[in-house]
């Protein structure tokens, strides 16, 4: 069975070259894992691991050395890195639990395993499919290309259980893919502690269910079937997520707060902040996500917005636009509302900042004004009043300020 890669690329021909010195070197180079996974679902491939048969890690150097300049940091996994290049070399090998988390392995590189044997330490059995890219031969010892023609993630063995990562990997593959996880699977998941993975792990995996997940919806409920739904978003019904994949920009700090405002949405501000500590080390996230939920809420209360308030809402969210994107996935029906307040917003130079202040320290050091606590002040009523729409450009800003030392109430000696 011929798999289909774009061999005219500098890539895929590295690839060639690599598998062609494995080969006279006596050893056999396959495609694993994602590569092989992508190219039969018809999907660009952007990089590719080859698995090395029956040659040793400091022969693969040898043959290697005059072509292509290895990275060897990750040897102690049988991992080598090709420079220049978005391939990783590794050798067939066997990893048995020696302590907590997804790290506590102790790596065997053993050359002469059989396929189905380097296959069973895989995750899913669609990633342990293998394809030799010199004669074009398919191997699949775990029917994985049957599970991805079914959609559904189904463990290889039971080394899954191993690496509690695993389950936000089943997580996000469920909603990347709109795939269904095998029965015998969740309840695996179900016997596989939590509290072994640390946040900076945690946070890459939720990245990929909602910056990347077509049916998010998925990837959550497989967490409430296995029981790793966060508590705070167990004593919530599951809010609309389907819309979320229209409403991404490719941005991904703004898709981030855009998944995480939605589904926190009915969430209050202490909950919000417990559930992203526990997802996320990102400062002020939860700032920001609460701000968006709060200010989705009081759109979601009105019939009409005034330029006032979007001035406000701006400076609370910093990008009307993107909340009127949480809105939409939120409460679509509330299209009317939206409009009119993206058109106020464009109007106003604010849809995607917050408002700037028009009179600044400067122009009151001009009208012969020392800094100082009345300034702060004086500077503060000023903004209050731009926000209010008193005056709306640099010039209606002077005539403000010269009104108000008119009135004498400022002392600035």
């Amino acid at each position: 069975m011929q798999l289909y890669f774009d061999e005219k690329t500098e890539l895929f021909q590295a690839v060639l070259k690599i598998s062609k010195l494995i080969q006279n070197a006596g050893g056999r180079a396959l495609l694993v894992g994602g590569c092989v996974r992508d190219a039969l679902q018809n999907n660009p491939c952007k990089d590719f691991d080859l698995e090395c048969y029956n040659i040793s890690a400091e022969r693969i150097q040898e043959v290697l050395q005059n072509d292509f300049k290895l990275d060897l940091v990750g040897m102690s996994f049988g991992v080598m890195k090709v420079h220049h290049y978005d391939i990783d070399i590794a050798l067939p090998r066997k990893e048995n639990k020696t302590g907590a988390g997804h790290r506590g392995f102790m790596v065997d590189c053993i050359p002469d395993l059989t396929y189905a044997e380097a296959a069973a330490r895989r995750d899913f059995t669609l990633n342990a499919m293998m394809y030799d890219p010199l004669k074009k031969e398919f191997i699949d010892p775990w029917n994985g290309k049957k599970d991805l023609e079914e959609k559904i993630l189904r463990h290889v063995s039971d080394h899954f259980s191993e690496d509690p990562l695993r389950v936000l990997r089943a997580m996000q593959f469920a909603a990347r893919f709109d795939f269904s996880v095998a029965p015998e699977t969740v309840e695996l998941c179900r016997t596989i502690p939590q509290n072994e993975l640390p946040v900076d792990r945690i946070g890459p995996e939720w990245d990929k269910l909602l910056l990347k997940g077509k049916n998010i919806a998925a990837g959550i409920d497989f967490l409430q079937q296995c029981g790793w739904l966060p508590t705070e978003l167990k004593e919530i019904p599951l809010p609309p997520l389907e819309q979320i994949p229209e409403q991404r920009t490719g941005n991904e700090k703004e898709d981030r707060i855009l998944a995480l405002s939605v589904l926190c949405h009915t969430l209050q501000d202490d909950a919000i902040r417990t559930l992203l500590d526990q997802l996320y080390r990102l400062n002020g996230l939860a700032d920001t996500v609460i701000a968006m939920t709060t200010c989705h809420s009081s759109l979601q209360q009105s019939h009409k917005i005034s330029a006032r308030k979007i001035r406000r809402m701006a400076l609370v969210v910093k990008n009307i636009d993107l909340l009127l994107r949480v809105s939409a996935c939120c409460a679509p029906e509330r299209h009317h509302l939206r409009e009119q307040v993206r058109t106020q917003a464009e109007a106003l130079g604010i849809l995607y900042t917050p408002p700037i202040p028009l009179l600044q320290g400067r122009d009151l050091i001009l009208h012969g004004l020392h800094p100082g606590k009345a300034m702060g002040e004086l500077l503060k009523k000023a903004f209050e009043a731009q926000l209010d729409g008193e005056f709306s450009d640099h010039a209606a800003a002077i005539e403000w300020l010269q009104k108000e030392l008119q009135n004498g109430e400022y002392d600035f000696s």
